[in-house]
């Protein structure tokens, strides 16, 4: 318990070296010792924490922790959980929230199965046209992430986009391709440089 403890404490730390190396101790810690205090953080909104900048640091690691776990673990109404548990942090106002949880979804991905990943990528390709649209934008990255780059084509992101941004009926959905686009370049970094270029490049620039 000291060591889970520590662990939450040092995940809200101004560091990213500490906050990735509090990650990787809290998801070598059994399972059923972590994920309450993991949870219990974030249903209570951070136990009161007053600091939110800490509070979204700390939820953040959370967010790759549950990842780490889920891959871990296997398991599939644990992983299912973990779902429900990533697919509401996307929400939080707090894009490094957003980034984190595509991250843990990554690591979801790699357990989920193929159907169940289909099913949460269709989901995601739905609510891209909804009102609030980033928090699909950043699941998407993290799908693509998890199922490696190649998915860009595979699973028709690129194409997504293209014709998303293309569509000038749908101010919502040019919207959603949007941040899509720039989810993909924060989440995937360099490895999304050589599929930004080319028509979707040219499109942006069209766009201003």
């Amino acid at each position: 318990a000291a060591i889970s403890a520590f662990a939450l404490r040092a995940m809200g730390d101004e560091s990213v070296q500490i906050r990735n190396a509090a990650c990787f101790v809290a998801a070598k810690i059994q399972t059923e010792v972590i994920m309450p205090i993991l949870e219990g953080y974030i249903d209570t909104d951070g136990n009161g924490e007053a600091d939110v900048d800490r509070a979204d640091r700390v939820a953040s690691s959370i967010a790759a922790v549950f990842g780490l776990l889920a891959k871990k673990s296997k398991e599939k109404s644990f992983c299912k959980s973990v779902e429900y548990r990533l697919v509401n942090l996307l929400y939080c106002p707090s894009d490094l929230v957003k980034q984190k949880s595509a991250e843990g979804i990554a690591y979801l991905t790699e357990s989920l199965g193929s159907d169940d990943s289909k099913a949460l990528f269709e989901q995601f390709k739905k609510d891209l046209a909804g009102t609030d649209p980033k928090p699909a934008a950043y699941g998407i990255a993290g799908i693509v992430k998890g199922l490696k780059s190649r998915s860009l084509r595979s699973h028709g992101v690129l194409a997504l986009i293209r014709d998303g941004l293309e569509d000038k009926k749908n101010a919502k959905l040019r919207e959603g391709c949007l941040w899509t686009y720039s989810a993909l370049a924060v989440v995937l970094g360099r490895v999304f440089e050589p599929y930004a270029s080319g028509d979707i490049s040219a499109l942006l620039g069209k766009l201003g």
